[in-house]
């Protein structure tokens, strides 16, 4: 199988690697990498194969494949696609990063996508005539190479971001950035033994530590090591509700470092004694 890499494929300036199919490919490789693919479906159909699932996939489509995912394409006659290799943290970095690229990454960071094959969009008629010639300039630009490609190509990889972005937004009911914080508060709950800092949420994000830090507190009211410990602490309650745990696989299965971690937490944002609380429970088992 093969294995791409962004070191050895994708240009430092530009950040990102772009190519289109040939029409009519029958079948590519299985390979992954180490960075994200945007690929848009310019003619036909065909299947997509990611990890052990099939899934058809045809003209308009926006598919994304995130890094590690082994997949490749089986298609039927002239079908052609177009190839966007982004490494996001390479994109994103300096200050001339794409405006759209850190809201739009952190926008899909928790969406599960594998459920369609991992097609972000599809974009109707209407919407292809605007897309497909920025594709096709961006291609020329970046096969060209004339001065100062890198430059110009990063600009036209931010209206396609921007664009993909919009659609995004005008398909789905709610408003993006409540929908994102209902994702990452999902994310949290069902990854309270994790590595939660702000630190490693803002890289999922794709958002700087300060900013995420700023946002998550005027939203949810707290920042957010004071979020997880409560959420912490709320699931340790629920555990211990069922019985049969010690303090010490109570604290392991809620996420804390220690026991005195979980005593403290539970003090401060259950507003009782952990003793107190498992007593309770026991009593109420037996």
């Amino acid at each position: 199988m093969l294995r791409y890499t962004s070191e050895a494929l994708i240009d430092r300036e530009a950040a990102v690697h772009l190519f289109c199919s040939e029409a009519g490919i029958e079948q590519d490789e299985r390979h992954d990498h180490d960075f994200w693919e945007l690929v848009y479906v310019e003619k036909g159909s065909g299947v997509q194969r990611v990890d052990d699932g099939e899934y058809a996939v045809g003209r308009g489509d926006l598919l994304l494949l995130r890094e590690g995912q082994v997949h490749s394409f089986r298609g039927m006659p002239a079908f052609s696609y177009i190839n966007l290799c982004i490494d996001p943290h390479l994109l994103l970095r300096g200050s001339d990063a794409p405006h759209a690229a850190a809201e739009l990454f952190g926008y899909i960071a928790f969406r599960d996508l594998m459920v369609n094959g991992g097609r972000l969009v599809h974009f109707s008629e209407r919407e292809r005539a605007d897309i497909e010639p920025l594709l096709a300039t961006m291609l020329r630009e970046y096969e060209d190479r004339r001065d100062g490609w890198q430059a110009i190509l990063r600009r036209y990889l931010d209206i396609f971001l921007l664009s993909i972005l919009r659609a995004l937004r005008e398909r789905e009911s709610s408003p993006a950035s409540e929908d994102m914080w209902a994702r990452l508060a999902a994310y949290i709950d069902e990854s309270l033994t994790a590595d939660l800092r702000l630190t490693t949420l803002a890289a999922r994000l794709f958002y700087n530590p300060s900013y995420l830090s700023r946002a998550f507190t005027a939203h949810f009211g707290c920042g957010v090591s004071a979020y997880v410990a409560h959420r912490r602490a709320d699931r340790a309650a629920l555990l211990a509700e069922g019985g049969g745990y010690t303090v010490e696989r109570l604290a392991e299965e809620s996420g804390f470092s220690s026991k005195s971690a979980l005593y403290r937490a539970f003090r401060h944002y259950r507003g009782e004694e952990l003793g107190a609380f498992l007593a309770r429970c026991k009593k109420a088992n037996r």
